[in-house]
C-alpha cells in the first residue's frame, strides 16, 4: 500500500512539473516577446522657426515647453517595451533608464557614438538600403501584439470570435462617457472662409465625437484633450494634432490623433502611428516589429529586449523614435519616402565637417526610416541654461568646415528663405486680422525685412536649421550635431543668425535667471562670429531678425490662451532686433 501511494505521489509531481514547463513556454520564456505599455507621459511635438521646406506644414522645430512659447528639451512619450525574462528586465511595465549612456559595441572607437557595423541580413549589398521587410505573418506577430493590460487570454479569445462590427457595437454600448470632458487650451482663432470646419477644431463636443469615431473600441472616453500642435495655411489647409488624456484611475496611456482640413473636402482624421504619409512609422513605433526592422536594416541583435520611445512627431511630415536594444541605442528618423535621398545627402555633408555627426547605420528607403546612433552628452539648450556652454569658437570652427564644402558636393535644392518668410507672413496676417494695430506692426516689420528676403541667395553649403536644441555637448568637450535633415545650399550668416534668434527668443520668454544666461551667451557668440569672419554687423542683424520673425510662428503653432499677446510680443522682438 505504501508503495502504491509513493508511485501516485511521484506521478502527481511529474504532472505538475510538466504543466509548469508548458505554462512557461506558452507565456514567453525564451521563445515569445511580451509587449508592455508603460505609464503614460506627454509626447513631444516639433516646434521651431520653420524649415522652409515648402511643404504644407508649419516650420519645424524641436519641442520644448518651458517658459512662454519657447521650445525646450523634448520629452519622451508613448513608451513600449518588448522584453524577455533572461535579460534582466521583468517585463512588468517598468522602462529602462530614460537617458542611458551608449557604449561602443565593438570596443574600438571612443567618440561616444554607439556605431554598430551595418550589415544586410538578406545577403544583398551592404549599402544599408534594402527592400522593405516581408510582412510578418499572424503567427509571428501574435506574441508581440499581446498586451497584458487588455484582458485575460479567455477574453481575447472571445473577442477574436466576433466580427469587428459586433465587437464595436458591444464596446460602444459599454462606453463610459466623461461628463467632465474638456478641450484645452480654450482659444479663440479667426475663421477661414475656405475652411468652414475650422472653428470645429476648437469645439469640445466636435473633438469628442472625432475621438469616438477614431477609437471605436475604446471603453472609456478621455476626460480632457490637449491641442498639441496647430498648423494653418490660410485658404489652403489646416492640421491640428491632439493628445487625449484620462484620469489617473483609468490607467490608460495618452493617445495622439490628428484632424486635417482642406477646401471642399470632409475632415480627415487618423490616429498615431497610423500616418499615411509616413508609411514606416507604424512598424517602427511598435516594439514587436521595430526589433525586426533593426535586425534587417541595421544589424542583428539578440532578440531579448526592444524599447521604443516617441521623441517627436509632426503629422504627415516626420517623426523621431528612440530604439533601444540592450547596449545598442539608435534614433530612427521617419520621413516621407521621397525625402530619404535628401536626408542621406544631408547626413553625408555633415559628416565632412568637424562637428561630431552620427553616421547613418541603417536605412529602409521604402518605409522612409533612417537609423543613426545615439550620441552621449548634454543637450546644448540645457548646457546654456546651466551656464556651462562651450566657447563660441568651437562651434564656429565646426560651422566653417561645413561652409567650406563646394556647392558641387550636393544636388539638394537650396534653402527657400523667401517661401518660409511668405508663409509666416500669411499666417500672421490671418491670425491678427481683427487687430488693426497689430496689422500695422506686421506691415512695418515686413517692409524692413522684405527687400533683404527678396534679394537673398544661397552662397555656401550650410546647416540651415542651426540652433541650440539641435546640438549635444559631449563629455570630452566636442559638439555633436544631431539634426541631419536640412544641410545643403544656404547662407553661413543665416546659420549664425538662426542660432542668435533662438537665443534672443528664449531670453525674452524664459525666467529671469535663464534669460540672463541666454542673453549673455547671445552677445558672446555674435561678437565672436563678427570677429572671426569680418562680417558686416548690419547684414548679420538682418538675418537674425528674419529668423526671429519665423520663430514667432511658434505662438500660433503652439496655441495658448494668450497666443495673440505673445505673437505681438514676438513681432516687437523682431523690431528690437532691427534697431
Amino acid at each position: 500500500m505504501t508503495r502504491v501511494i509513493a508511485v501516485l505521489v511521484l506521478l502527481l509531481a511529474i504532472a505538475l512539473v510538466l504543466r509548469g514547463v508548458d505554462f512557461g513556454l506558452s507565456n514567453g520564456g525564451d521563445t515569445a516577446d511580451v509587449a508592455v505599455i508603460s505609464p503614460r507621459s506627454s509626447l513631444a511635438v516639433d516646434e521651431d522657426g520653420g524649415d522652409g521646406d515648402g511643404d504644407d506644414d508649419e516650420n519645424d522645430t524641436p519641442p520644448n515647453g518651458d517658459g512662454g512659447d519657447t521650445p525646450d528639451t523634448a520629452t519622451l512619450a508613448t513608451r513600449s517595451v518588448v522584453a524577455r525574462d533572461d535579460d534582466g528586465l521583468e517585463g512588468d511595465g517598468e522602462d529602462v533608464t530614460p537617458t542611458p549612456t551608449p557604449t561602443d559595441n565593438d570596443g574600438t572607437d571612443s567618440d561616444g557614438i554607439d556605431t554598430p557595423t551595418p550589415t544586410d541580413n538578406d545577403g544583398t549589398d551592404s549599402d544599408g538600403i534594402d527592400t522593405p521587410p516581408p510582412t510578418v505573418d499572424s503567427a509571428e506577430s501574435d506574441d508581440s501584439d499581446d498586451v497584458s493590460s487588455q484582458g485575460s487570454a479567455g477574453e481575447v479569445a472571445i473577442l477574436a470570435q466576433n466580427s469587428p462590427r459586433t465587437v464595436t457595437r458591444a464596446r460602444r454600448s459599454k462606453r463610459a462617457s466623461s461628463p467632465a470632458f474638456a478641450l484645452y487650451p480654450d482659444v479663440d482663432f479667426p475663421d477661414d472662409p475656405a475652411l468652414p470646419d475650422l472653428p470645429r477644431l476648437f469645439d469640445p463636443e466636435w473633438v469628442r465625437q472625432a475621438w469616438r469615431d477614431l477609437f471605436e473600441d475604446q471603453l472609456v472616453d478621455p476626460d480632457r484633450v490637449r491641442v498639441r500642435q496647430f498648423s494653418h495655411f490660410p485658404g489652403r489647409n489646416a492640421s491640428i494634432c491632439y493628445e487625449a488624456k484620462w484620469r489617473e484611475q483609468d490607467y490608460l496611456p495618452d493617445a495622439i490623433f490628428t484632424v486635417n482640413l482642406r477646401p471642399g473636402k470632409p475632415a480627415e482624421s487618423f490616429k498615431y502611428p497610423e500616418d499615411g504619409r509616413l508609411p514606416g512609422l507604424a512598424l517602427a513605433a511598435d516594439p514587436g516589429t521595430a526589433i525586426r526592422l533593426v535586425d534587417k536594416y541595421v544589424f542583428t541583435i539578440p532578440r531579448r529586449v526592444m524599447a521604443v520611445e516617441t521623441v517627436r512627431y509632426r503629422p504627415g511630415n516626420r517623426a523621431i523614435l528612440r530604439h533601444r536594444a540592450k547596449k545598442a541605442h539608435f534614433y530612427a528618423r521617419i520621413v516621407r519616402p521621397e525625402a530619404v535621398p535628401d536626408l542621406l545627402d544631408a547626413a553625408r555633408l555633415l559628416e565632412q565637417s568637424k562637428f561630431v555627426s552620427p553616421p547613418v547605420v541603417g536605412c529602409w528607403a521604402d518605409g522612409g526610416v533612417v537609423w543613426v546612433p545615439e550620441v552621449s552628452g548634454e543637450n546644448m539648450r540645457d548646457a546654456l541654461r546651466n551656464g556651462h556652454a562651450p566657447e563660441p569658437e568651437a562651434m564656429l570652427e565646426g560651422l566653417e568646415t561645413l561652409w567650406d564644402q563646394p556647392f558641387s558636393s550636393t544636388q539638394r535644392r537650396p534653402f527657400d528663405l523667401a517661401g518660409a518668410f511668405r508663409r509666416a507672413e500669411r499666417t500672421f496676417r490671418h491670425a491678427l486680422g481683427r487687430d488693426q494695430a497689430a496689422l500695422e506692426l506686421l506691415a512695418d516689420t515686413t517692409s524692413e525685412l522684405r527687400p533683404f528676403v527678396d534679394s537673398w541667395q544661397p552662397t555656401a553649403i550650410a546647416h540651415n536649421d542651426f540652433y541650440d536644441d539641435q546640438m549635444v555637448m559631449m563629455a570630452d568637450g566636442r559638439v555633436a550635431l544631431v539634426d541631419i535633415d536640412d544641410a545643403g545650399p544656404g547662407d553661413p550668416q543665416l546659420d549664425v543668425g538662426n542660432f542668435l534668434a533662438h537665443l534672443r527668443w528664449a531670453s525674452a520668454f524664459d525666467n529671469n535667471q535663464q534669460a540672463d544666461t541666454r542673453g549673455a551667451y547671445h552677445d558672446r557668440f555674435k561678437q565672436a562670429a563678427l570677429d572671426r569672419f569680418g562680417w558686416s554687423p548690419d547684414e548679420l542683424v538682418l538675418r537674425e531678425a528674419v529668423c526671429v520673425f519665423r520663430v514667432c510662428t511658434n505662438t500660433i503653432r503652439r496655441l495658448k490662451p494668450n497666443w495673440h499677446e505673445n505673437t505681438l510680443k514676438g513681432l516687437d522682438l523682431v523690431s528690437d532686433t532691427l534697431l
